[in-house]
């Protein structure tokens, strides 16, 4: 199962880069199959995976950090290109926006930070990543990003 989810994930990452023309609207739509793919998982899910499937745990874990990888690499030229079109704001530090980014998924996924029982994954989801990157858009990019929500 979680090869066939890695494997979704690539296809559809890739069909991103070839959809949108905007680096805050690819940013935006890379994120969107996670809070998808959080509405359909029950909650309690990521902590039962840790405590009572330890192996699946760690493969899971492991996607994370060798198929983000590639991904975060992509995510810099992502930013980089942002910037260079105004669309984020030049001053970011694209290394630790990068590195934000990364450890938010793993804050997201603590469920001592985030008890499923109280706290609904996909609005966690949307708060963490999707101010986050309002906040790194330049006026131009909140713009973009505005109409692009307002098409989805």
């Amino acid at each position: 199962m979680l090869l066939a989810d890695r494997e979704r994930q690539r296809r559809e990452h890739v069909a991103l880069y070839a959809q949108f023309a905007t680096a805050v609207e690819r940013l935006y739509d890379l994120l969107k199959p996670g809070l998808r793919d959080l509405a359909t998982v029950p909650d309690q899910f990521y902590v039962d995976l840790q405590t009572g499937f330890p192996e699946a745990w760690n493969a899971m874990m492991d996607h994370m950090q060798s198929y983000s990888a590639p991904q975060l690499q992509q995510l810099q030229l992502l930013l980089n290109d942002g910037i260079r079109n105004r669309i984020f704001r030049y001053d970011i530090s694209i290394q630790l926006v990068t590195n934000i980014l990364q450890e938010q998924v793993t804050l997201m996924l603590n469920p001592q930070v985030f008890p499923p029982d109280r706290y609904n994954m996909s609005e966690v989801f949307r708060s963490i990543f999707l101010y986050y990157i309002r906040g790194i858009c330049t006026d131009e990019g909140a713009r973009i990003a505005a109409e692009h929500f307002a098409r989805r």
